[in-house]
């Protein structure tokens, strides 16, 4: 089972206007969620680029979430546009209390999809 505590939130650092991110600069998107139970969210955002990907999940007291992908400005086309997704992955401490053949548990469905508006590359720095 898998209760949310709160809703997934996803954002850019972007602070240009217009949306729009320097080519010498780099994008980070963070999306989180709290939440219990057996199923674990997990974060995805396409398109897959080049870049560090961190995943930090919280399970001692608050079962946090937090995903962050980093990827160079210079790595994306501009005018491009981010989807993360959120899927969950069961926790790796679970365990059935049956002694018949164990049941996976099924995978809760939950929609949601974040998108960015369309991404700047622009050079800000005019040279």
């Amino acid at each position: 089972m898998w209760f949310s505590e709160s809703e997934p939130k996803c954002r850019t650092n972007i602070s240009l206007p217009g949306n729009a991110v320097d080519a010498s600069d780099h994008i980070e998107i963070t999306c989180s969620v709290s939440f219990n139970g057996i199923w674990i969210p997990v974060f995805v955002c396409f398109p897959q680029l080049p870049g560090l990907t961190t995943d930090k999940t919280n399970q001692t007291s608050s079962n946090h979430v937090l995903h962050t992908r980093v990827i160079a400005a210079s790595d994306i086309d501009d005018f491009a546009v981010f989807n993360c997704s959120m899927t969950f992955a069961l926790a790796t401490d679970y365990q059935t209390t049956s002694k018949e053949i164990p049941v996976r548990p099924e995978v809760p469905v939950y929609d949601f999809l974040w998108t960015t508006p369309a991404i700047r590359v622009v050079n800000a720095s005019g040279k």
